[in-house]
């Protein structure tokens, strides 16, 4: 029952605009020529409270990374160990919506 409910989830997901929009950034950062850099110093161009927004992603993306339960190996071991540590430092601050 569990598994069936964890493929409809699955599905669920795959249909949102933010998974397609993931999607999306999986195939920029896929580009050989993608600059991580550049695409971080262009952040200081958005509205603050997007700025704010994006960081709460961000922090989000840190709890699913940090998340023992889903699948890692070798390629991902050191982000998920980063992942785990800046967990227990951002689970102590509150980014507020404004």
């Amino acid at each position: 029952m569990a598994i069936n409910q964890a493929l409809l989830d699955e599905q669920r997901l795959t249909e949102t605009k933010e998974y397609k929009q993931a999607m999306e950034l999986e195939q920029m950062l896929n580009d050989m020529s993608f600059n991580s850099e550049n695409f971080a110093k262009s952040i200081k161009h958005f509205h603050p409270t997007l700025q704010q927004k994006l960081f709460r992603l961000i922090r989000d993306i840190i709890n699913v990374q940090a998340d023992e339960n889903r699948i890692f190996d070798d390629r991902n071991m050191a982000s998920h160990k980063l992942a785990k540590e800046l967990k227990k430092v951002s689970d102590n601050f509150s980014l507020p919506y404004i």
